[in-house]
């Protein structure tokens, strides 16, 4: 919300929060199985973690200078159409 731009790659994001536990979790997720779970001292870490960004995010949703909704919803489903027009000729 800071910049407007959508970044989904955790790492990029954490070049910015600087995040120290980020780069744990992620070597974690990449090298165990699919459904492992935090030890009970982690979990209590990673949910007050969790609680002061969503605070975060809230107070910069209230002062971000975005829209509330998408605007180009018209403009992107048009484009859409086209698209598929033109790859069935």
């Amino acid at each position: 919300m800071r910049t407007g731009d959508v970044e989904a790659n955790l790492r990029v994001l954490n070049e910015s929060a600087r995040l120290p536990f980020i780069d744990e979790l992620i070597e974690r997720k990449l090298a165990g199985p699919e459904k492992s779970v935090l030890a009970e001292a982690d979990l209590a870490f990673h949910e007050g973690q969790y609680q002061h960004l969503v605070s975060e995010l809230e107070q910069a949703a209230a002062t971000s200078h975005l829209p509330e909704r998408a605007t180009a919803m018209e403009t992107l489903h048009a484009l859409l159409i086209r698209l598929r027009l033109e790859g069935i000729r």
